[in-house]
C-alpha cells in the first residue's frame, strides 16, 4: 500500500503518447496506479525472500488495484490495462502466486521529493529503482523518452502489412488502437514462438477467418486470436490443421437439425475488455 502524501502530476502528461490512446476506464487505472506506488524505499518480503521495494514499485493484487480504481473499473479492466501498460513502457509487471510486483517506469524522473535536488535525485532514482529491475523482472519495456518517440514515428513491415490487409479487406480505416492491438499480437505469438512473418501470418488469417464469416471486427479477431494463442498455434499451418479438425468435430447435427454455431461468433458484439486473455 502506497504511503500518504501526494504525487506529482504534470500537464504534459495530456501529450503523451500512452494518455492520447488509452480510453477513460484505462486513465483511471493509470492515475490509480502512480498513487499506490510507494514514494520511499521500504523492506519487504515477496515471493519468499527480502527486498527493498523502492520509489515508484509496490506488490499487490489485480483484485487491490481494481478496489482502488473505483465503481466502473473490472479485474478484466486492470488486467488489460497492466498488459497495454507493460508493452509501451509505462511500468513493468512480474506475478507470482504471492502477488504481483508493479514497477512504474523512469517514477524518479517526475516525483523526485526535492526540487531544488532534482537532477541528482531523479538520477539515483532510476538507478536504485532499474538496479532491482534486472534481478526480478525483464528491463527491456523500460523505454527512454527518445526510443517512445522513435516508435511513434516509425512503422515497421509487419505493421504496413497488417495494416493493409485491415483496409482493403473492408474493415475500414483502422483506429490507432486496433492498429496497436494487432502489433500486441504480433509480440505474443512471437512470444510463444512465432518468428514474425509467422507471426504476422497467423493475424492475417484470424482477419481473413473473420472475412469468411462476415464478421468484420476486431472482437471478434480478437476472439479467435486468444483461442489460437491458449491453443500455442504458431504458424499458419497449425492453424488450419487445429480449424479444420474443429470443423470437423462441428459437424454432427443438433436435433434441431441444424449445425453448432461458429465458436467466435457470439463474440462479434462484445466489448475487447470483457473478453478473457
Amino acid at each position: 500500500m502506497a504511503d500518504g502524501g501526494w504525487i506529482k502530476l504534470y500537464r504534459k502528461v495530456l501529450d503523451d503518447h500512452l494518455w492520447q490512446l488509452s480510453n477513460p476506464v484505462q486513465k483511471v487505472i493509470m492515475i490509480t496506479l502512480l498513487l499506490m506506488a510507494n514514494h520511499a524505499a521500504k523492506d519487504w518480503e515477496w515471493s519468499g525472500r527480502k527486498f527493498i521495494v523502492q520509489p515508484g514499485q509496490f506488490i499487490t493484487s489485480l483484485d487491490s488495484i481494481q478496489a482502488r480504481a473505483g465503481s466502473g473499473v473490472t479485474t478484466q479492466n486492470v488486467r488489460t490495462s497492466l498488459r497495454r501498460f507493460e508493452k509501451m513502457g509505462f511500468l513493468t509487471n512480474q506475478s507470482t502466486k504471492t502477488g504481483r510486483l508493479i514497477t512504474i517506469a523512469n517514477w524518479g524522473k517526475y516525483q523526485s521529493p526535492d526540487d531544488e535536488a532534482n537532477k541528482a535525485t531523479n538520477r539515483q532514482l532510476t538507478d536504485d529503482q532499474q538496479r532491482p529491475n534486472k534481478e526480478l523482472t525483464p528491463n527491456k519495456n523500460v523505454k527512454n523518452e527518445k526510443n517512445e518517440k522513435k516508435d511513434l514515428t516509425t512503422t515497421t513491415t509487419a505493421e504496413s502489412e497488417l495494416v493493409n490487409f485491415w483496409e482493403n479487406n473492408g474493415f475500414g480505416m483502422i483506429s490507432p488502437k486496433n492498429r496497436e492491438d494487432l502489433m500486441y499480437w504480433v509480440d505474443d505469438f512471437k512470444k510463444i514462438g512465432s518468428t514474425e512473418d509467422q507471426a504476422v501470418g497467423v493475424v492475417k488469417k484470424a482477419m481473413s477467418n473473420s472475412i469468411d464469416n462476415n464478421v468484420r471486427r476486431y472482437a471478434y479477431v480478437n476472439a479467435i486470436l486468444k483461442n489460437w494463442e491458449t491453443q500455442k498455434l504458431t504458424n499458419v499451418e497449425a492453424v488450419e490443421a487445429f480449424e479444420a479438425k474443429r470443423s470437423q468435430d462441428k459437424k454432427p447435427r443438433s436435433s434441431s437439425g441444424r449445425s453448432s454455431p461458429d465458436v467466435y461468433q457470439n463474440q462479434g458484439d462484445v466489448s475487447d475488455d470483457d473478453l478473457p486473455f
